[in-house]
């Protein structure tokens, strides 16, 4: 019988937490400097359109945002539940970095971001983020011009 790839709920406790206080405050601080300047500058691509993956649409990487975690990069069975929840975690912070990060670039560039096609909102924060997200840049006075995947109408 195969385990579930889910961590324990004991564990998600202290997650939660440590998740919505991420969140909350919208720090940044646990995602890696440089990471934080290179998503910037793709978002900013995106923003003029000239993204090299889709003009208006960048294609970011969750382990971009995954702060260092000893656990989740030891050479341990990925079935163990230690191994589960250390990747579970960082699942769920990436998520929530990467809302701190497009709420505040929309906020400073009076944009709209959609993550996946999805409108960017609070829903992220609940999400996990384990491979990748496509994020589209609109520009407000334009959004209607944009379908949110670097297309026009």
């Amino acid at each position: 019988m195969t385990a579930a790839l889910e961590p324990d709920s004991r564990d998600l406790a202290d997650t939660e937490t440590e998740i919505a206080a991420v969140a909350a405050s919208g720090t940044l601080l646990l995602v890696p400097v440089h990471e934080l300047l290179s998503l910037w500058s793709e978002l900013e691509q995106a923003w003029h359109g000239t993204n090299g993956y889709g003009g208006h649409v960048a294609e970011i990487y969750a382990y971009r945002l995954w702060p260092y975690s000893p656990t989740a990069v030891a050479p341990l069975p990925a079935d163990t539940s230690l191994k589960r929840g250390a990747l579970y975690e960082q699942e769920r912070i990436a998520a929530a970095c990467l809302h701190a990060l497009l709420s505040e670039f929309a906020r400073r560039r009076h944009c709209r971001i959609e993550v996946d096609g999805r409108p960017l909102g609070p829903w992220l924060q609940g999400e996990r983020l384990a491979h990748r997200a496509h994020v589209g840049v609109i520009h407000a006075e334009d959004h209607a011009c944009h379908d949110g995947h670097g297309r026009g109408k």
